[in-house]
């Protein structure tokens, strides 16, 4: 029965000294309107604000829900980005970095190391260098850039960022394959590099400029000593010479200063990526129809 209606109904049935009200009843699923005078009854005008306060009050806990909701999930992100160790330091030592080659000679070579400015609680060094080598005129070449050093016995409590970036020109078409390995303390670490620059190969006569990074992971060992090793290797059909130089500012890097200022973990954007949707979708219910 509309609110009208029933109005005209309490007038007909002779309530002229009662204000007119309206019943809300509920009988199976029904809302019925009644004027029946045992009954409590409510103002027409006390429905619709106790509606409209409901309804506010239902927006305003959906609101906190919301902000609980969110809060978390910035909070998770946060804590699942990648921190650094503290106090530890990467010391090269006297002669550490140096190219070696197998099937093959080098006409001239120099390699150097030093320590970088200490950085989110880690002292990095970096290593540079250049090289020709001649390989043998058949069977398989390698060369290798290696950068050793001393750490002051600490222990990598957080991942800390690997660089690369070195050029070769060939002159030939032969396939080149190459790596980058690392050892703590004598033994292997498993490097993931980042997925746009992967490890692999390389053909043609060049330049090719090769660049990528990884994170050193995690190691509650006490760690005392580290090396960093560039491989390049091939099948030589004939001899020829490979170039290859690592310039110094942009070369092998353990811990590079600004290096966390680079693309977020994909895992963060996983996590933030559902709190900023029930952010926005709570802000367009919020805005005032025009």
């Amino acid at each position: 029965m509309a609110l009208g209606n029933a109005a005209q109904y309490s007038a007909e049935a002779g309530d002229s000294t009662a204000k007119t009200c309206v019943i809300l009843t509920h009988r199976c699923s029904d809302l019925r309107l009644s004027t029946h005078p045992k009954r409590l009854a409510v103002p027409v005008e006390g429905v619709l604000v106790s509606s409209l306060e409901r309804a506010k009050k239902f927006l305003q806990n959906k609101a906190k829900a919301l902000a609980l909701t969110v809060v978390p999930l910035a909070a998770i992100a946060a804590s699942a980005l990648p921190a650094h160790a503290t106090n530890l330091v990467f010391n090269p030592s006297s002669g550490s970095v140096f190219f070696q080659g197998t099937n093959g000679t080098f006409s001239g070579s120099n390699a150097s190391q030093v320590q970088l400015a200490t950085y989110n609680g880690v002292t990095g060094v970096e290593g540079s260098g250049a090289a020709s080598f001649l390989t043998g005129i058949s069977g398989s070449w390698s060369v290798f850039y290696k950068m050793q050093g001393s750490v002051n016995s600490g222990a990598i409590d957080s991942p800390i960022p690997l660089f690369w970036l070195f050029n070769v020109n060939l002159d030939g078409l032969q396939p080149v394959d190459w790596d980058i390995a690392l050892t703590l303390n004598g033994f292997g670490v498993t490097l993931t590099p980042n997925p746009d620059n992967p490890f692999g190969s390389f053909f043609g006569v060049g330049p090719h400029a090769i660049s990528g990074n990884a994170l050193i992971p995690t190691n509650q060992d006490t760690i005392t000593s580290y090396e960093v090793t560039l491989s390049l290797s091939g099948f030589a059909n004939g001899a020829h010479f490979i170039d290859i130089n690592i310039p110094a500012g942009s070369s092998i890097d353990i811990n590079p200063v600004g290096a966390d200022q680079a693309t977020p973990e994909p895992a963060a954007f996983l996590l933030v990526a559902p709190g900023l949707g029930i952010l926005v979708l709570h802000l367009k219910r919020k805005k005032p129809a025009a």
